[in-house]
């Protein structure tokens, strides 16, 4: 695991404390934002303490619910990658595959999802439906749960998962900046919704198979970290990452703006899109 700087962190403790991770998330900033989207490697963070006979995944949440405003919102993915053809996509049953804690918020009474057949996202809270209802079909287009929290200035709180991992803000700022090695799809997937099967394609930013990408995002992330939009807390076996929506959003376009293929190892020799 990776903090700021490349910098390898050493192996502190399995078990955290409600106690050290909600003063980690003060730290971070969460206090000052209504919308949260929190990402998670929990296998790579360790293990948070149960309170009485509560949930440990609660538990997470209950530090969130402490930290953030009254009508503080949040939002995870709950994307659900192995969709096709013959596997249709059930709004109200199909499982996150985004990690357990993204599943027990899909799970919740109380969350809302937003619909796409592969890149939905689960929030709670009291403004919830400003990002998840009435969505783009589009996976990463104007208008869809990832454009919308740019625009309403979301944190990312990242639990045991470095930035270097990639995020999907990043997609979003390659669909706005139209990179040549990316094109939208239209997904052959069903989508049932109510009971109801819904006759409306939905879309996906995908990479040409034939071309050689290798992802790489280290230009994106030292950016980053020299402009300090990247905080970091200790915490764990690895720690919590902590960045705006809009500060990795504008960083990428400002990136693919001076160089296309920016978030690549190398530039592509073959170049499918070119014929």
């Amino acid at each position: 695991m990776l903090a700021p700087g490349n910098r390898t962190v050493a192996v502190t403790k399995r078990s955290v404390t409600r106690i050290e991770f909600c003063e980690s998330l003060k730290r971070l900033g969460v206090a000052d934002h209504s919308f949260v989207v929190v990402i998670s490697d929990l296998a790579a963070f360790g293990d948070l303490e149960r309170s009485g006979n509560g949930d440990a995944l609660d538990g997470y949440l209950d530090c969130f619910r402490d930290v953030m405003p009254a009508q503080g919102t949040v939002v995870v993915p709950t994307f659900t990658y192995s969709r096709g053809p013959n596997s249709r996509y059930v709004h109200e049953e199909t499982p996150s595959e985004t990690g357990v804690l993204t599943e027990y918020v899909r799970r919740l009474p109380e969350a809302s999802r937003s619909v796409h057949p592969v890149f939905s996202f689960a929030a709670i809270g009291g403004r919830k439906d400003e990002v998840c209802a009435n969505v783009s079909r589009h996976s990463y287009g104007w208008d869809s749960t990832t454009h919308r929290l740019v625009q309403s200035d979301a944190l990312v709180i990242s639990i045991g998962r470095s930035p270097h991992r990639g995020s999907f803000f990043i997609h979003l700022a390659e669909v706005f900046v139209g990179v040549p090695y990316r094109y939208t799809k239209q997904l052959s997937i069903p989508v049932q919704v109510g009971g109801q099967a819904m006759t409306q394609p939905f879309f996906h930013y995908v990479k040409y198979r034939d071309a050689d990408i290798v992802w790489d995002t280290n230009r994106l992330v030292e950016r980053l970290e020299m402009r300090k939009h990247v905080r970091y807390e200790p915490l764990g076996l690895s720690g919590i990452w902590a960045y705006r929506a809009r500060d990795v959003f504008d960083e990428t376009v400002s990136l693919l703006n001076r160089n296309v293929y920016g978030l690549l190892a190398q530039r592509p020799t073959r170049t499918p899109w070119t014929q």
